[in-house]
C-alpha cells in the first residue's frame, strides 16, 4: 500500500490536489542549502508520487496530471468521481 499526504487548493470554481511531500522535501532542500550549519541525509521524495489532479466544478471533469522523463501526462476522468476526504 502506498500512502501519499495532499494538499488541496480551491477557488470554488477549481479544486487542485497535489502530494504535501514534494513542497516539503524542496523546502527543507532549500534550507539546507542556504545554512551549512544543518547537516542532514534528506532521502528525496519518490518521483512516481510527483502529479496534480485537478477538478472542474462547472464541468465535473477530473484531471490527473503526471511527468515521466520530461513527458507530461494529461488523463482525464469520463465518469464522475466520488470523492471521500478523510482527515
Amino acid at each position: 500500500m502506498l500512502t501519499d499526504y495532499m494538499n488541496l487548493d480551491s477557488d470554488m470554481k477549481n479544486s487542485v490536489f497535489y502530494s504535501s511531500f514534494k513542497n516539503v522535501s524542496d523546502s527543507l532542500r532549500q534550507e539546507m542549502a542556504s545554512n551549512k550549519s544543518i547537516k542532514a541525509n534528506f532521502p528525496y521524495y519518490n518521483p512516481n508520487l510527483i502529479y496534480t489532479i485537478t477538478k472542474s466544478y462547472s464541468k465535473n471533469s477530473v484531471a490527473y496530471h503526471s511527468k515521466d522523463s520530461g513527458v507530461k501526462f494529461k488523463l482525464t476522468e469520463r465518469e464522475p468521481v466520488n470523492w471521500k476526504v478523510s482527515t
